[in-house]
């Protein structure tokens, strides 16, 4: 009985041992884990500078492969996952008044798994605001924008010259270049921007031909700090308008004419009154568009106006049309000169209303020859603000002229003046010749 009772005992002690040790292992056995390995995207981040709010877009087989606004102060950061290996991509940005900056091309090898960083400092962009050949002693006018509040650099002929500037909060930079300075040639001439101790990429190149004096292919306009330029009260920068429509108004020197351009591109042209007073009644046929002003005195014109660039709810799209004058803008025509108004393209055929801005009005269907000139004489001098309006079916684009107009007299009172002067010496010079016959015959005696 005792050898059974330990026998059981003994048995029972192995089976809670052998339970105690066995049951994890089997427990051990049977369980599972989850192991995650995560393997790094290989990034592109492009950063760096442009101009404040201006987009920047990078792009790879003519593909944009990301694009973004920099902030307030230009600085701009982008990144796209691409595939690890040598990429060649393209940088460029658009700046507030529409003019997109030279574009920066960079080749890059990317490495796997990893953030690839690539800095750059964009160039400004630039644009030559008065005319390619120009007298010497005009003001050549260069303005655009770059990186907010830093130091420009305008160089000239490959740095054979510079001379510096500051770009304003907006990034807005211009340069008034005197002429007279330079000599009778071709110059060559472009930008850049530093940031810190950092001199950033150079701006496209763009050229000026310093002419001596005018002549026959001389340009007629004359870019001098004796005409200052417009000032504009309606609209501010940046507006919004309901509609298509808005009417401009600004000052400048009385019975000037002002030049209006879009996007940089001369429009029309519009007189002042004896006040200085101008307005300018603009249709958009595009949103957003920025307009810049002149004013002009005969042959001299001012630098351009600050730009503005407005926005519009709706616009004329379904008048996308094609038309332009060679010219906006006549001055010194003579009473009973022939004025010609030459229309050098339209998109097809339609017709040509004209108001000569003397009372007088004309129509005329204009067919497919271009150029077409439209001619005029002004019988009585004076200064004339007329319009020319393209329709062709429902659509019509409306262009305004000015015309100063001179009177004949006044130019023949010169010639008089002249003739006169002439006579006067001419019987100065017999009286002289009649004395000095005189005085040797006397001596001769």
């Amino acid at each position: 009985m005792l050898r059974v009772a330990k026998t059981v005992i003994t048995n029972l002690i192995l089976f809670i041992f052998i339970s105690n040790f066995t049951t994890p292992i089997v427990n051990a056995v049977g369980s599972t884990s989850t192991v995650e390995l995560t393997i790094p995207n290989t990034k592109l981040v492009v950063n760096g500078y442009a101009t404040a709010n201006g987009l920047v877009s990078v792009t790879e087989s003519n593909s944009v492969i990301m694009s973004g606004v920099a902030d307030s102060l230009g600085y701009f950061s982008l990144s796209s996952i691409l595939s690890s290996g040598i990429h060649n991509i393209s940088i460029k940005y658009t700046d507030l008044n529409g003019r997109i900056s030279r574009t920066i091309d960079k080749s890059i090898s990317l490495q796997p798994q990893q953030n690839n960083i690539l800095s750059v400092i964009l160039p400004p962009t630039i644009e030559r605001s008065t005319p390619a050949r120009t007298v010497s002693g005009s003001t050549v006018q260069i303005r655009g924008y770059t990186v907010p509040s830093s130091v420009v650099k305008l160089v000239l002929d490959y740095g054979s010259n510079s001379i510096t500037t500051s770009s304003s909060s907006s990034g807005f930079y211009e340069f008034l270049l005197d002429s007279s300075n330079l000599i009778i040639s071709n110059h060559t001439f472009y930008t850049n921007v530093t940031v810190g101790s950092q001199v950033g990429e150079n701006s496209q190149s763009l050229y000026i031909e310093v002419l001596q004096s005018i002549n026959q292919s001389s340009p007629d306009i004359i870019i001098s700090s004796d005409v200052p330029p417009p000032i504009l009260i309606f609209p501010s920068d940046g507006a919004s308008i309901d509609g298509d429509f808005v009417r401009i108004s600004g000052d400048a020197t009385p019975y000037s004419q002002i030049i209006i351009y879009e996007n940089g591109i001369e429009i029309s042209s519009v007189l002042t009154d004896e006040f200085g007073h101008w307005l300018y009644d603009y249709e958009a046929h595009s949103t957003p568009v920025t307009l810049s002003f002149s004013a002009c005195i005969n042959e001299k014109c001012s630098v351009l106006s600050n730009t503005i660039t407005l926005n519009f709810s709706k616009f004329k799209n379904s008048c996308q049309l094609t038309f332009d004058l060679d010219k906006y803008r006549f001055w010194n025509i003579t009473s009973g000169q022939t004025l010609s108004l030459n229309v050098l393209l339209t998109s097809g055929d339609g017709t040509l209303n004209v108001d000569w801005g003397d009372s007088s009005t004309e129509k005329f269907d204009h067919d497919s020859v271009r150029p077409k000139s439209i001619n005029k004489n002004y019988t009585n001098p004076g200064y004339y603000s007329g319009s020319i309006a393209f329709t062709q079916a429902n659509c019509t684009i409306r262009k305004n002229f000015s015309v100063v107009v001179v009177s004949v007299a006044s130019n023949g009172n010169v010639l008089w003046k002249i003739l006169l002067i002439l006579i006067l010496i001419i019987i100065f010079t017999d009286l002289f010749e009649r004395r000095r016959k005189i005085k040797s015959l006397n001596s001769e005696k």
